[in-house]
C-alpha cells in the first residue's frame, strides 16, 4: 500500500483549506491507497470516517493527531484506542500517561523534528526515546532548504533526520504533511501489502514493517519550483 500518514484538512484543522473529500479523490487520483488525517488537537471521529469510507470504498481512511508538547516538539499518534483531549503545550508526560494503557494500539512519531533547529535539545531526548517514528521527508520538512540528490528531493539536513533514526531506532516516515490539495501524493510511505481494515490494523503494520519512500517528482518540483 501506498500511504500518506500526516494530512490536515479544513473540517478541523485551521491552517488547511483541504476539503476532505478532496483529499480522497486527489489520493486515489495519484496513487494513494491510503489517508492519515492528522489534525492538530482533534481526532476524527470513527463515524466522520465511515461516511468517507462510504464514498471512496478504494481508500483506506484513518485516524490519528497531531499534538504540539512542551518539550518544543509535534508528535503524531496514530491510534482509534483512545481519545486524546491534550490542550496545545502540554507536557510530555501528560501524552506518555494517557497512551501508557493502550501503548501497543498507537503508532507515535516525531514530526519535522529540525524543522526550526539543527540540533536535539537534551530536554527533547525522552520523545525520542520513547516514539516508534521520525518523519524523515514532508513538504514542510523540504520549505527549510533542500537539493535533488541522486534523482529524489531531500532536505538539506536530511542526514540530521537520518542519524537521529539511527541513534533513537525510529522507524522512518515519509509524509506530505499536507495543508493544501495540490501536495497530495508528492510524497508517501510505501507498505507490503493491501491497505489495513481500521487504524489498529494499520498501526500494527506500521509496528512491524519498514516504509520505503516514494516521491513524486512532477508534483515535487510543481510545488518546489
Amino acid at each position: 500500500m501506498r500511504i500518506d500518514c500526516h494530512v490536515h484538512t479544513a473540517r478541523h484543522s485551521a491552517c488547511s483549506d483541504i476539503d476532505p473529500a478532496q483529499a480522497c479523490r486527489l489520493a486515489l487520483a495519484r496513487g494513494l491507497s491510503g489517508l492519515v488525517f492528522t489534525e492538530h488537537h482533534h481526532q476524527w471521529e470513527e463515524c466522520e470516517l465511515e461516511c468517507l469510507r462510504q464514498d471512496f470504498p478504494g481508500l483506506g481512511l484513518y485516524t490519528g493527531v497531531e499534538l504540539t508538547l512542551a518539550e518544543g516538539h509535534d508528535m503524531i499518534v496514530i491510534t482509534d484506542a483512545v481519545r486524546l483531549t491534550l490542550p496545545p503545550f502540554s507536557p510530555f508526560s501528560a501524552l506518555r500517561a494517557a497512551l501508557a494503557p493502550v501503548r501497543e494500539r498507537a503508532f507515535c512519531f516525531v514530526a519535522h523534528a529540525f524543522r526550526y533547529v539543527n540540533h536535539l535539545e537534551p530536554r527533547a531526548k525522552p520523545l525520542f526515546e520513547w516514539a516508534d517514528g521520525i518523519e524523515v521527508l514532508s513538504v514542510n520538512i523540504l520549505k527549510t532548504g533542500w537539493e535533488w540528490r541522486e534523482g529524489r528531493c531531500l532536505p538539506d539536513n536530511a542526514r540530521l533526520y537520518q542519524s537521529a533514526a539511527t541513534r533513537f531506532g525510529l522507524t522512518p516516515i515519509y509524509t506530505t504533511d499536507a495543508h493544501r490539495d495540490f501536495v497530495i501524493g508528492s510524497i508517501a510511505s510505501d507498505l507490503p501489502g493491501p491497505a489495513p481494515q481500521d487504524t489498529d490494523a494499520l498501526v500494527a503494520l506500521l509496528r512491524r514493517e519498514t516504509p520505503q519512500e516514494f516521491q513524486d517528482r512532477s508534483l515535487l518540483g510543481a510545488f518546489l519550483y
